[in-house]
Formats: C-alpha cells, sequence, structure tokens
C-alpha cells in the first residue's frame, strides 16, 4: 500500500480520512496545517498527498508552490495531490502547471470517493 499525508485543518475531516485509509492498510500521517505538513514531507516521503486548499497559515496555491519547490530541489518526481476544496475548480488561483497531477475532489465529499480514487491513482 501507500504512504498518504493528509494536510487538513478540520481535526474531525483528518481523523475520519486518517482511520478510512489506515483502514485500506496504507500509512498514513496526518498534520493540521502547511507548515508542519511540509516538514513531515521530508520525514514520511508520502506517495499521494491529500490536501486542504484552505489552511489556516497557507492558501492552496502557495502551497502547492511549495510543494513543487520541494520536489524540483531534490531532483524528486512530483506526486499525485489530492485537493480538496469547497471551491469551483474554476476559482481556484492555480496556474495550469498545477492540474497536471492535481486531483480535485470538492467538499462536501464521501470518504468512500476519496478511498476510491486514491485505489484508482495506485492503480
Amino acid at each position: 500500500m501507500a504512504r498518504i499525508l493528509i494536510i487538513e485543518d478540520e481535526e474531525k475531516i483528518r481523523n475520519i480520512l486518517a482511520i478510512s485509509l489506515g483502514l485500506e492498510g496504507h500509512d498514513v500521517e496526518t498534520s493540521p496545517n502547511g507548515e508542519e505538513g511540509l516538514r513531515k514531507m521530508g520525514s514520511f516521503a508520502p506517495q499521494i498527498l491529500v490536501l486542504d486548499y484552505k489552511l489556516p497559515d497557507y492558501e492552496g496555491s502557495e502551497l502547492l508552490s511549495e510543494i513543487r519547490h520541494f520536489y524540483k530541489r531534490r531532483n524528486l518526481p512530483t506526486i499525485p495531490i489530492i485537493l480538496l476544496t469547497g471551491l469551483d475548480k474554476d476559482e481556484l488561483e492555480l496556474g495550469e502547471e498545477y492540474f497536471q497531477e492535481v486531483y480535485f475532489v470538492p467538499k462536501p465529499f464521501e470518504n468512500q470517493a476519496l478511498v476510491e480514487l486514491i485505489r484508482k491513482i495506485l492503480s
């Protein structure tokens, strides 16, 4: 299974996702904010990132840029990112370079739908 890092400020969502994905056999780490999430990326080396677009310390586009630079500085391929958002994809302020490996999941969402998306990404 995969190493999955969840960066989500809403504790209930973060915990439910961690439990659901853990039950699927994934190795899951969580973070309540972008700063801690970036630190965990280095030590945990996730294969998939589940990211809330609006965090208390980062806007989604800013954090996505930091994540891309994280991988670029280390000459590593980027990982798939599942972006959780209450905004419509057209409302997001992202450049086209972000759309290649980013999967958008609108809030509210069903946990099983996210589990199925991760299965699809891994297959």
